[in-house]
């Protein structure tokens, strides 16, 4: 069974991308992750972002924190940046 979702690898990166690509507040951070980061960390400063944000949201230790927090690990960093292009 395949969990791709709308040609993403699973549920968790496209929604992220979503989020990332189509909300004012958000569609400036990989453009200016591209700029100012060597190529080799995109992804890696990507989820560096996005693990500070959820951390400001100071849920962690609730089930809504953990639920999150394990679908932020299935994300498919790389995929994002690389749909850039």
């Amino acid at each position: 069974m395949t969990e791709q979702r709308n040609g993403w690898t699973n549920p968790e990166t496209w929604l992220v991308n979503i989020w990332l690509t189509n909300e004012p507040e958000y569609n400036d951070v990989i453009p200016y992750i591209i700029e100012n980061y060597e190529s080799v960390d995109y992804a890696n400063e990507l989820k560096l972002w996005v693990r500070e944000e959820f951390n400001r949201l100071n849920m962690r230790e609730s089930v809504w924190g953990d639920l999150l927090d394990a679908s932020l690990t299935r994300v498919n960093w790389l995929e994002i940046i690389q749909s850039q292009d």
